[in-house]
């Protein structure tokens, strides 16, 4: 609950858009802090165009005892008002903020428990003396509200005033400080660029999701969007059809797709079980594919779900799309996350290749949409996409999106192969692909098995 969490900051924003209950969430944190005994005065302080709607909002809404005035007439009456409200009830006085700071001294006489700052952004220039008079009487209250659906109604530096109210230590109490450091953090330096950060890109299969085709003890039902809306319903007419996945994960719905009779092969260099990889397991996997190409051919469908969004750099990306592309006779299903979706929730008003916020980790994205976080000594990537990303991505493999289906966390990609590769790029791909790196410095070496199942082994 908001009102308990003010024992730990006395200051809070109710940042809510108009119409989204401000007044009534005020209502019902001072009706808890008054019914648990931390107050027992209250002063709402307001534009002169809505002092009234407190009283009207408090009879409406408030479900306990308590004595309202709304502070007017001439300044010695004020101050009487003040005076006389001393009854065991809960004490709220409502005054504008013209009156406010003419009327300081009487005010913090009073002693109110909790300041209520309305419409808040009305201090957001810190030399007012509206701003400087609320920033004196709130330090002197416990607790402190201020309520605004425009924190920032001109510029970054709006916020200064408004928070040295409700708890002076987020930003400090000097504004020439404040605005020097605004100052830096606003200055353009680039883009952000990962080159020289270790990569150990087995790490990345550490971070796998664990899909469930079906419900599995124990697990969260966590189903692939690619698989479930546009890889079963493709399988379902077409009987018989080869599936390769690539990058498959746990396996569960490659070995699906394996029960409904379907020759499929699922291939995972970094099979895990949270802890460490398993890299006989994945051998086990390459030997798999080669029997199946050996015995069959080409696979009908490529399958790679989540696994572009999983690449610690282009290099491995294009490596990826084009072992796409030489293991499909034609067909190909591909999916990632979208750069939209994790720029809006950022909900800043900059460059789209700046910064942006999930939950409480700050992402920051280069060139390319990558972005990196660093978790238990490992440097973690993620690489989002634009519609267009995805399109020139695909025609470098050697692929030709044919629909593109374009979600809040997730794109899925439908695609054809356009062309063959050539000699060149096709050892090129198996060359990085078969030999990723393992734990110790130790890599795979399959790509030579690869090749030589392909004919494509040099000299």
């Amino acid at each position: 609950m908001l009102f308990l969490k003010l024992d730990a900051s006395p200051g809070a924003a109710l940042l809510m858009e108009m119409g989204t209950g401000k007044t009534l969430t005020t209502i019902g944190i001072a009706g808890a802090l008054w019914l648990t005994g931390r107050i027992r005065r209250v002063l709402i302080v307001a534009p002169l165009s809505i002092v009234g709607v407190w009283q009207e909002e408090f009879s409406r809404f408030a479900d306990f005892r308590y004595n309202l005035a709304v502070l007017t007439g001439s300044g010695a009456k004020k101050a009487d008002t003040l005076r006389g409200m001393i009854d065991a009830t809960l004490q709220i006085a409502v005054v504008n903020y013209e009156s406010a700071w003419r009327m300081e001294d009487e005010i913090k006489a009073w002693k109110p428990d909790l300041v209520v700052c309305d419409e808040g952004h009305k201090i957001k220039s810190h030399g007012a003396n509206a701003s400087k008079a609320m920033h004196r009487i709130g330090a002197a209250a416990r607790y402190r509200l201020l309520l605004t659906g425009t924190p920032v109604t001109n510029k970054a530096l709006d916020i200064f005033s408004q928070y040295k109210f409700l708890n002076p230590e987020i930003f400090g109490r000097s504004f020439y400080a404040f605005r020097k450091a605004a100052k830096y953090l606003s200055e353009e330096y680039g883009e952000y660029n990962y080159d020289k950060l270790v990569r150990h890109t087995y790490v990345q299969g550490l971070a796998q999701m664990f899909r469930t085709a079906e419900a599995v003890e124990g697990k969260r039902l966590n189903r692939s969007v690619l698989y479930t809306t546009v890889v079963l319903p493709y399988l379902q007419d077409r009987p018989g059809v080869s599936v390769l996945d690539f990058g498959c994960g746990k396996g569960a719905y490659i070995e699906a797709v394996r029960k409904s009779g379907h020759p499929a092969v699922g291939l995972e260099f970094y099979n895990n079980n949270g802890a460490q990889i398993d890299v006989a397991l994945g051998n086990a996997q390459i030997d798999a594919l080669l029997r199946a190409i050996e015995r069959r051919g080409l696979f009908d469908v490529v399958v790679c779900d989540s696994v572009l969004n999983s690449v610690d750099s282009m290099e491995a990306e294009d490596s990826v799309l084009k072992c796409l592309n030489l293991f499909s006779k034609g067909k190909v299903f591909v999916s990632g996350r979208p750069i939209d979706e994790a720029m809006t929730k950022a909900r800043l008003k900059r460059r789209l290749d700046k910064t942006a916020l999930r939950g409480n980790a700050n992402l920051f994205f280069d060139a390319d949409n990558f972005t990196a976080t660093y978790r238990k000594g490992n440097w973690y990537y993620q690489h989002y996409h634009s519609q267009q990303q995805i399109r020139a991505a695909a025609e470098r493999a050697g692929l030709r999106v044919e629909a593109l289906h374009w979600g809040k966390s997730s794109f899925q990609a439908e695609c054809t192969k356009a062309r063959e590769l050539t000699p060149e790029e096709a050892r090129a791909a198996v060359n990085f692909e078969f030999t990723l790196p393992l734990p110790n410095g130790k890599r795979y070496a399959r790509n030579h098995d690869v090749l030589r199942i392909l004919s494509l082994l040099s000299g």
